[in-house]
């Protein structure tokens, strides 16, 4: 920013505002508070002025956040400077997502910041300005993790009778919001040191009006390349420049470019804008400049605009692009940010999902082989034959057997992705010993992506065959193409219906006289998906039914095989 920034805000929320502002490296923004007494009654500019005198604040570029409780409904005095008054219903309305504040006073609960529990037990200041009939409970929302902040939560609750908890959210919100309002006051100074020239002023206004609509728009969108998009747009239409680069960052990689302008088959290269910032972030050009889009010390992307169609003008639009481009950045942030928590909200889901149908399976199978063992001892203390006592014991194996299966199965779905390598033709081998029947396999070795869960899918497939299928034998076979390796289970029993082959993998899906809980192959297909792989089922001529197994092979058995 070009000129200093008196940041005039409640006591109460300075910690976080001194964060947000050393995050951003806005060393031109001073910050000022005033008495936290000011948010439950009406302030006038009277106030204002007397706490400019006290603290010192100069008179020249100020902006004040109050609460609509507060009023300063008019405009201050001439004398005082320039003055930009922020309102917001409630001061939590910055740290929190739009509509979170609402959401928890419609089910009772008054949020407030941990200064305000702080000053109420060491201060003996008052917690909750007015009394709420309706009021439930207290939430402290806690942006730096401060430390001992769970211990006063009891504390305060203790003391105003009332459950108080503490609600930890990222700082990002308040950031934005923060770098948003100093934004806005420089751009509204900027239009004002226009307004000799009304047609300068005009159009300076209108440009400002299509910033403050792209920022505002850019700031709720968490799609990263809406986020690109209307940015690059944005600059075209500020600064008509014949081209516009811009270059995705992510972890030290260029991800992608995205261009605009009329020439777009441009050789760009964007560690050349890299090399032109250096350790800045930025840098003029002949007839353009280069941006680094950054936050919090972390490149996000490189940006270059080209060819001015009024390259005298470039350091004026220089200082105006650095100001989008904070905005750019946090934006990015953001977005990125909500992809990698909807990615572990899709994780979570499916992880619960797999943990459900587990349970339901453990449910179902052993709610069966219970049922044998209670019947087959009745009818041995009826009878006294050895052989039910033989059908309760095999009964107890199969259940143990269900049970170690369903924990190996849950430690690999656990484990949430496929991070190991596993040996096809030794997890095959191991698999068709524990079962009595001829089998062969053929193939030779590979290492493929997977893990413990693999041994359970096999077993299943097999399993199925014998019991389903009524094979008398097994033959698995193992091809390599290209990165993937397919295993092939083969079996000769009663083969699967062309009516229901693609529904064995649907959860619940159960034929025949012999039909199980409807889960096995679901859980087995669940799981191949999870390796990045597939399953199918076909015919085996001239009777049984193969399925195929597709997984990737891991990347240093692909790099054994590749050619030097």
């Amino acid at each position: 920013m070009p000129d200093t920034t008196n940041l005039i805000i409640c006591e109460e929320m300075l910690s976080e505002t001194e964060a947000a502002i050393m995050s951003e490296g806005l060393s031109k923004v001073r910050i000022f508070t005033y008495p936290a007494s000011w948010c439950h009654g009406r302030v006038d500019w009277t106030m204002v002025s007397k706490l400019m005198t006290e603290k010192s604040i100069p008179k020249g570029r100020s902006c004040i956040i109050i609460t609509d409780k507060m009023g300063l409904i008019i405009d201050p005095p001439k004398d005082m400077g320039r003055w930009k008054k922020v309102n917001v219903r409630h001061l939590t309305d910055l740290f929190l997502a739009e509509g979170t504040v609402e959401a928890l006073e419609r089910d009772g609960a008054y949020p407030m910041l941990p200064a305000r529990a702080v000053a109420c037990l060491d201060e003996g200041r008052p917690a909750i300005s007015q009394t709420n009939t309706a009021l439930r409970k207290v939430v402290l929302v806690d942006v730096l993790q401060k430390d001992g902040l769970s211990a006063r939560a009891r504390d305060l609750g203790q003391r105003l009778g009332l459950p108080c908890e503490v609600m930890t959210t990222a700082i990002d919100i308040f950031r934005l919001n923060i770098v948003g309002i100093l934004l806005r006051s420089m751009l509204e100074a900027e239009s004002e040191s226009h307004r000799s020239t009304q047609a300068a002023m005009d159009k300076t206004k209108a440009d400002y009006a299509m910033i403050f609509d792209v920022l505002d728009r850019i700031s709720r969108v968490m799609d990263e390349t809406s986020v690109v998009g209307s940015v690059l747009d944005l600059f075209t239409v500020l600064f008509s420049p014949r081209t516009i680069m811009y270059a995705s960052e992510r972890n030290g990689s260029i991800e992608n470019m995205v261009s605009r302008g009329k020439t777009l088959e441009v050789l760009w290269n964007p560690n050349n804008v890299a090399e032109m910032c250096g350790t800045s972030s930025y840098a003029l050009t002949k007839a353009g400049f280069c941006l680094r889009v950054r936050s919090m010390d972390k490149t996000l992307g490189w940006l270059e605009v080209m060819d001015l169609e009024y390259p005298q003008h470039k350091e004026r639009y220089l200082e105006l692009a650095k100001a989008i481009c904070d905005v750019f950045a946090l934006s990015l942030s953001n977005a990125r940010a909500f992809q990698e928590m909807k990615k572990m909200q899709d994780v979570i889901l499916d992880l619960n999902e797999a943990m459900r149908l587990i349970n339901k399976t453990m449910r179902h199978d052993m709610m069966n082989e219970m049922t044998i063992v209670s019947g087959a001892l009745q009818l041995y203390r009826s009878k006294h034959e050895e052989r039910k006592l033989d059908m309760a014991e095999n009964s107890v194996i199969r259940s143990i057997r269900l049970i170690e299966d369903m924990k190996e199965l849950e430690s690999g779905i656990m484990a949430n992705k496929a991070s190991e390598t596993v040996r096809v033709r030794e997890t095959i081998t191991k698999v068709l010993s524990t079962f009595d029947l001829p089998s062969s396999i053929e193939g030779e070795e590979v290492l493929v992506t997977a893990d413990a869960a693999f041994h359970s899918v096999l077993e299943n497939i097999v399993r199925n065959a014998i019991k389903h299928g009524k094979t008398d034998r097994v033959h698995v076979s193992i091809r390599i193409n290209g990165h993937n390796c397919t295993v092939s289970v083969m079996d000769w029993g009663k083969g699967i219906p062309d009516s229901i082959k693609t529904k064995i993998f649907e959860e619940g899906f159960s034929y025949g006289s012999t039909s199980g809980s409807g889960l096995g192959l679901y859980i087995v297909m669940k799981v191949m998906k999870r390796y990045g792989g597939t399953i199918g089922v076909r015919d085996n001529v001239p009777n049984g039914a193969i399925i195929d197994l597709t997984l990737p092979i891991a990347d240093e058995e692909l790099s054994e095989r590749s050619p030097l």
